[in-house]
Order: structure tokens, then sequence, then C-alpha cells
């Protein structure tokens, strides 16, 4: 089957075609004797009509090619809807397996016990919740979630617990004498992106819904 912008391309050439065949028709009329005329003249009127059936059948090829690009657009936003859909799922087997090391986090701050106050496997925990959130940013930066998605989900718990405690433990490991900056990369550039999602929190701004776009600070 001839692709409708193939079909649309082929249409207008023929087109093109059939009404300079037409006007040349009609320039030989003008020099022609009566038979000739008559005889161009013919032609002339057969030109007239194949330019009528080629125009109608362009204008047909255009309804098909109108028809193709909704059913293009219809798919790709069910691909995207059934994209976020798969990733947010993804996401939420890996969040939910971390909540009780993120309870943990929570417990060890409301305690004030530093890192530096736990032992091996506490610290583990800590640990896994940083994987956590980093495998969090690496999924939001390429886009494999749709964004409004991680904001209103979980946008907001990361920002209070990296700032409240997170945030000193990776500063620090990310010392060039300890693991780099390379370690948890994607955790604190995450962090620099959605930073300003709390603001624009409803619980806390009072609107019914959120923003447009949650990751641009509220201006008060």
């Amino acid at each position: 089957m001839i692709n409708p912008q193939t079909l649309n391309v082929i249409l207008t050439a023929l087109l093109v075609l059939v009404t300079t065949i037409y006007a040349y028709l009609t320039s030989k009329i003008v020099r022609a004797s009566e038979g000739q005329r008559t005889a161009a003249a013919n032609q002339v009127e057969v030109a007239a009509n194949q330019l009528i059936v080629t125009q109608s059948q362009l204008e047909a090829a255009n309804r098909q090619l109108d028809i193709a690009r909704e059913t293009l657009e219809s798919e790709r936003k069910n691909s995207q809807l059934e994209n976020d859909r798969d990733g947010f799922l993804r996401l939420l087997e890996i969040m939910e397996a971390s909540r009780q090391d993120r309870e943990f986090v929570r417990d060890c701050r409301n305690q004030h016990r530093k890192p530096v106050d736990l032992n091996k496997d506490e610290i583990d925990r800590v640990d896994r919740v940083c994987r956590t959130f980093d495998i969090l940013g690496l999924f939001d930066r390429q886009h494999l979630i749709n964004s409004h998605l991680v904001d209103e989900f979980y946008a907001p718990p990361f920002i209070e617990l990296y700032k409240t405690y997170l945030k000193d433990y990776v500063e620090d490991l990310r010392q060039e004498n300890k693991r780099g900056k390379t370690h948890y990369w994607e955790l604190v550039q995450f962090y620099e992106r959605v930073e300003s999602v709390i603001s624009n929190h409803p619980g806390l701004t009072g609107a019914s819904n959120w923003p447009d776009d949650s990751r641009i600070p509220r201006m008060t």
C-alpha cells in the first residue's frame, strides 16, 4: 500500500503535469487551423477532465494523510501512557523495597543519631536509601518516568530526608579521599532539580492542585 505522503507527492506532480499540458494545448489552439483547433479543443477538454480527476484524487489523498497523522498521534499518546504506567510500576517496586530503610533513617534523624554513630549494618541501611534515590534520579533524568509522578509522589519525602539527614552523609562520602564526586551523582543532581517541589505542594500552598511545573520556585 502506497504511503499517503508518497501518494500526495505523486498526485501533486501529476497535477502539475496535467496543468502544463492543458496550458500547452490551449496555446496551440490560438495558432492552429479550424480542424486543428477542434482536435486541440477536444484534447483540452480531456486534459481538463483529467485535471478535475487529479484534483479529486489529491483531495482524497490529503484526507487519507490527515487520518494517518491522527492515527499516529493517537498511537504515540497511547504508547506514552503505557510507558509512564510501566515506568511508574517499576519505580514503585524499587521504592517500596526501601520503605523500612527510609523509616530507619527518619528514626535516626529524630533520635539525633548521626551516621558516625551507626554500626556497619545500620550504615548499609542508610546507603540503600541513598542508592534508591540515586536510581530515582536516573529514572527522572533519562525521562523513563513522567516527572509529574516523581514530583507528586516521591520528591517531597526525598527532599525532606535529604535536607535533614542524607545530605551530610552524601557530601562526606563524595570527598575526593573517599568515594569521589562520581558517587551518588544522580542523587545530588536529582535534588538540585526537585529542590523547589516541596514549596509548591498543595498541602502547603492551599491550592487545589499542583502547578504545571512544580520545579519552578514558588513566588511568594
